[in-house]
């Protein structure tokens, strides 16, 4: 062992700079602050500024220009991501002036400005630890540990910024980690010297960091009891005794008791330990994410005097009883009688007297004897009368009924008894408090907006079953993977799990293709809760026949739908969805009006949909046909009607893609413009050009009908493909199109074609070329000389004499403008051609 080796940390100190040089102090731990000269650094613009600053702080090193862009713009295209990193650059060194080193390559913070960062002092004085002499060690520990006043960034927070989260959450965790362990060194060093006051001390700040710690709590006790028989001793140890009953859920071991009754004088009843509160509830195994409105409402209702009970409503998987366990260990010691968690999953659904069987239950909780000729439920009844307590109704949905009258008897009869009940559905009981459960909150990348609890359980669960740090590039995919299970917290428990032998990627393209891969093997994990199917078939069983067959045609739907949808395309009534929103299966947005169905229950349910069954027939005639009516309005008033059409835009997809599937050449022709319009006003254009191109391909080999509607896509993705700026592309495109539409004797397409070619090489700075086409497209309108044409025509020929009027006049005609007058324009020729 080295006896007087220098720890790194002491590279932080600098000697006194002089007048005219910054030096910087980082203060990353608990509340975050940067220090210029002493005097905390104000001002920044942005909090990217800052979250630069910290990072080049923390990390000690250069990085290239590239990485920070990444950083702090990640899906950001690289040019503008490193045009803002110049910015910012820019701004912060008006701030911290030469200490801010970047060079054409790499960014970094001046090694003699820096004065101190405590998180870095932090780390590196823990990796070296083992070189300070054993009988300095304890004292270095301590005081080194007063450095962590919480959390690494804890009140930092950057929007839009997932790779810097990313490494915020890792370098958090990583922190928390080496302190609690180091704290555990540190107090066994204070053991051994037998200093009973420090060690006290170190256990207690030990406890704040992670007051959930068994060891820690186990030591104090110990401590305590070795510390002597002091009247402040006792106090303490009712304290911690009241911590381990409330937190942990257990009473100190009867021998601790015993030696401490045996080693103290008499005492008064305040200052000895605190009374167990009764309860069966489980000892938390991982901590608790996210509900914190959830909680503060549910405990807010239990806090009314009327309030009796309070049912927690939402789909399997939700979190429906670990909320309520949450909920009601916070509640331990407003209950004389305790908090007791009956479990009614086992219980038939077919009892033929469910009330009397929920009854036993409860009894058996209580450890309440049953017999004689009474019934159980009014034994029960009997008993409850004088008591004090909480009852937490875990998994009610399949007793209801006539299984909820035992609920109604007991608020009717026991004034001082509250139940807290979980199920997919509300029990119906007058005076029952609902509260239903979405999925966590997912990511939004708003500044405003607290961090996702979706994201953060995973990550949590995640390092769980793989203690290594998250890659940089992996926050993007741990955001998808949330939402596409729509923050139900099973079903990201469950991918998390997946972690330690498939790569988030994998199991992003596993979820692509369905939910099956999300089953754990855990042993103490509820049988129905192994995995998703095994959810959904639990409510699936629960329901009638007629019920069962209108939820798997909802499943045709795409991101929601009406009620007019649901009715028209599933032959769902308003009373049907109702009952399905009851039971947690469909959700209803009032604002909007519109309903949406779970994605992991629309991909279950849409399986037990029959082959025969006509609804996805039904759901593309009903979606294309509402674009085709809304044809003209899209030409006239383009803005409001994409309002109102823009919920559905997912049902148009599918019904799009289904009609391409099927050759329903008629459908897709009605609704062709009103697409191609609807991509146009909702800036989609990589999309739409990517609808046109398959189409166009689909559509070729149909026949007459199918050639002319693969044309109108080969134009229209040529168009799209301005619109993107893809020059060279379009011209590929339109060299194709146009060389087809002369073959084929189609001067309108030809015509077409020439001016989007035109515009394309006009764009290249093709000037001379570019006039060639429109000339060709101007003489090309001229020979349209039929009698349906003419009005058109002279209504609009004189626009030729610009190219770009040249384009608009033939876009119009794309559209099928029709003039004033009686002329009719070539979209009812188009039409013709494609029915």
């Amino acid at each position: 062992m080295k006896a007087s080796s220098p720890l790194r940390y002491r590279l932080y100190v600098t000697p006194v700079a002089k007048e005219e040089s910054t030096v910087l102090s980082f203060s990353l731990l608990g509340r975050s602050a940067v220090y210029k000269n002493g005097t905390v650094l104000q001002g920044f613009r942005s909090k990217k500024e800052a979250a630069l600053l910290f990072y080049l702080a923390h990390t000690g090193k250069a990085h290239r220009r590239e990485h920070l862009a990444d950083l702090l713009w990640a899906g950001r295209p690289t040019s503008h991501a490193l045009r803002n990193l110049r910015t910012v650059l820019t701004r912060v060194r008006k701030h911290v002036g030469e200490a801010l080193v970047a060079t054409r390559q790499a960014v970094a913070l001046a090694p003699d400005s820096l004065q101190w960062v405590d998180s870095r002092l932090l780390l590196d004085t823990l990796t070296d630890i083992d070189e300070v002499e054993a009988a300095a060690r304890s004292n270095v520990l301590s005081h080194i540990l007063d450095l962590y006043q919480g959390e690494f960034l804890a009140d930092f927070h950057v929007s839009e910024a997932p790779q810097f989260h990313l490494w915020v959450v890792t370098t958090r965790e990583e922190i928390r980690r080496r302190v609690l362990s180091s704290y555990g060194r540190s107090l066994g060093c204070t053991l051994a010297k037998d200093v009973f006051g420090q060690g006290v001390s170190d256990i207690q700040r030990w406890l704040e960091i992670d007051g959930w710690d068994e060891t820690a709590h186990t030591m104090l006790l110990q401590l305590l009891l070795q510390g002597g028989c002091q009247l402040e001793t006792c106090r303490d140890y009712g304290r911690c005794a009241h911590l381990c009953e409330t937190v942990l859920g257990r009473a100190p071991s009867a021998d601790l008791t015993s030696r401490l009754q045996r080693g103290l004088p008499a005492l008064p009843a305040s200052a000895g330990p605190h009374t167990r509160a009764a309860h069966n509830l489980p000892n938390p195994s991982d901590p608790f994410f996210g509900r914190v409105e959830a909680q503060e409402e549910v405990n807010a209702c239990l806090e009314q005097p009327w309030c009796r009970l309070v049912t927690l409503v939402g789909l399997g998987g939700v979190g429906k009883t670990r909320l309520a366990t949450t909920v009601a260990r916070t509640r331990l010691a407003k209950y004389r009688d305790g908090v007791w968690l009956v479990d009614l999953s086992h219980l038939d659904g077919e009892d033929p007297d469910p009330a009397e069987a929920i009854a036993v239950e409860i009894a058996t909780t209580l450890s309440l004897p049953l017999g004689g000729a009474a019934r159980p439920a009014w034994q029960l009844l009997s008993y409850l009368q004088d008591r004090q307590l909480l009852l937490v109704l875990d998994n009610y949905e399949h007793l209801l009924g006539e299984g909820a009258d035992i609920v109604a008897e007991i608020m009717e009869c026991c004034e001082n008894v509250q139940m807290l009940a979980t199920s997919r559905q509300p029990l119906g009981i007058r005076g029952e408090s609902v509260f239903r459960l979405q999925g966590l909150s997912l990511p939004t990348h708003d500044d405003e907006q607290p961090p996702s609890e979706a994201v953060d359980l995973f990550q949590a669960r995640r390092a769980q079953r793989l203690w290594q740090a998250a890659a940089e590039d992996e926050l993007a995919a741990t955001e998808r993977i949330c939402q596409m299970v729509d923050g139900l917290p099973l079903a990201i428990e469950l991918a998390a799990g997946l972690t330690g032998h498939l790569t988030l990627r994998q199991i992003e393209d596993e979820l692509q293709q369905g939910f099956d891969v999300l089953e754990t093997s855990l042993r103490d994990m509820p049988s129905r809760h192994r995995n998703l199917r095994q959810v959904f078939e639990l409510s699936w069983q629960d329901l009638s026949p007629t019920l069962q067959e209108r939820l798997a045609r909802l499943a045709v739907f795409e991101g929601g739908f009406t009620l007019a949808a649901a009715q028209q395309v599933a032959g769902a009534s308003l009373e049907q969805l109702g009952a399905l929103c009851e039971k947690s299966l469909v959700r209803h947005n009032p604002s909007s009006q519109r309903y949406t169905l779970h994605p992991i229950i629309r991909a279950y349910a849409g399986e037990k949909r029959l082959p025969t069954d006509q609804t996805p027939q039904r759901h593309t005639e009903y979606y294309l046909t509402m674009l085709a009516q809304h044809r003209d309005a899209l030409e006239e008033q383009t803005a409001e009607t994409w309002a109102e059409l823009e919920a559905d835009l997912d049902n148009f997809r599918l019904a799009w893609q289904t009609a391409l599937d099927r050759r329903q050449i008629e459908l897709l022709a009605d609704a062709f413009t009103a697409l191609v319009l609807c991509y146009r006003e909702g800036d989609l254009a990589r999309e739409g050009e990517a609808v046109m191109r398959d189409t166009s391909r689909m559509a070729a080999g149909w026949g007459t009908k199918g050639l002319a509607l693969a044309t109108l896509a080969e134009l229209e993705c040529a168009r799209f493909q301005l619109a993107l700026g893809w020059y060279a592309p379009a011209i590929r495109t339109l060299e194709g199109v146009v060389e087809e539409a002369r073959q084929n004797q189609d001067a309108w397409a030809e015509g077409l074609g020439e001016v989007l070619w035109g515009e394309a090489l006009r764009q290249l700075g093709r000037a001379d070329l570019a006039e060639q086409k429109f000339a060709h497209a101007r003489a090309i309108a001229q020979t349209l000389n039929e009698a349906r044409f003419v009005q058109w025509r002279e209504d609009t020929l004189q626009a030729f004499a610009d190219p770009m009027n040249t384009a608009v006049f033939i876009a119009g005609a794309a559209r099928d403008e029709r003039p004033q007058g009686n002329g009719r324009g070539p979209r009812d020729t188009r039409a013709q051609t494609l029915h």
